[in-house]
């Protein structure tokens, strides 16, 4: 678990321990070298770090609706998390502690490109 900052405003990122691994590209890497890899992939990204923590914050001073946790998937390039592959997608969820990571999946082509079986 890392913490992210973002000027006065701050949030945690775990990936969660029962969190699904799945990957279409040759991959000689643990569970826990791909859970480090994203959790230091959120608290070293400027832009995911602002966007997460502003999100976790005004879920924890919200009131009713707002208070709603949030889903997420983003889709990065696989080099920039130094995993194998071409494409990472990430899922998880937003909450008042911070952002949990429930999904990981290591893909070959970009899921907007993917040829889908007939």
């Amino acid at each position: 678990m890392k913490k992210m900052n973002f000027a006065s405003v701050s949030c945690e990122i775990a990936v969660a321990d029962n969190f699904y691994f799945s990957t279409e590209s040759i991959c000689e890497y643990g569970r826990d070298t791909v859970r480090y890899a994203v959790e230091r992939f959120f608290a070293k990204n400027i832009g995911l770090q602002r966007k997460c923590t502003w999100e976790s914050w005004k879920i924890r001073v919200g009131k009713g609706s707002e208070k709603n946790r949030q889903r997420f998937t983003y889709v990065f390039p696989a080099l920039v998390m130094e995993l194998p592959g071409e494409w990472v997608r990430v899922a998880g969820m937003i909450d008042s502690r911070g952002v949990c990571i429930k999904r990981v999946q290591i893909l070959r082509e970009h899921p907007c490109f993917a040829s889908e079986a007939i």
